[in-house]
């Protein structure tokens, strides 16, 4: 068996919509984006060196999100950003989701599986809640 790679966080990222308001609304997908891009500016790498590790990106994972559907959202983010990946997964929402995606995305590294690995989230459930034409949680 071959030598394993020692996985290390080199960037993390947040978005969050300030407003609550319908009319402000951000989708899960574009907040995953925003949060991605900031990940990758959190480097602090050259520019050469910050799209190389973009460009590097083989693996997304996703936590699902409540407040919307998406078919394969994990190859979505991954054609947004103009990558071509390897490997695609979604983990439950809630529990330990979020844990149980961080840690096979350090296990894939480790085990040369992927190079540089990308898990995110993200929810709009606050301006789903204030939707004027059903007033529900959920439209």
């Amino acid at each position: 068996m071959g030598q394993k790679s020692i996985p290390v966080v080199v960037g993390v990222g947040e978005f969050k919509n300030p407003s609550k308001r319908w009319e402000d609304a951000v989708e899960p997908k574009v907040m995953m984006l925003r949060a991605i891009n900031r990940a990758i500016k959190d480097t602090k790498l050259f520019e050469s060196i910050e799209q190389k590790l973009r460009s590097d990106i083989d693996s997304i994972d996703v936590v699902q999100t409540w407040s919307w559907t998406y078919a394969d959202l994990p190859r979505l983010l991954a054609k947004e950003l103009g990558l071509d990946i390897k490997h695609a997964a979604e983990y439950r929402s809630g529990g330990n989701g979020s844990t149980k995606a961080f840690d096979e995305a350090a296990r894939r590294i480790a085990n040369r599986e992927c190079q540089v690995a990308v898990v995110t989230g993200g929810e709009s459930i606050a301006s789903r809640m204030s939707c004027p034409s059903c007033q529900q949680a959920l439209c």
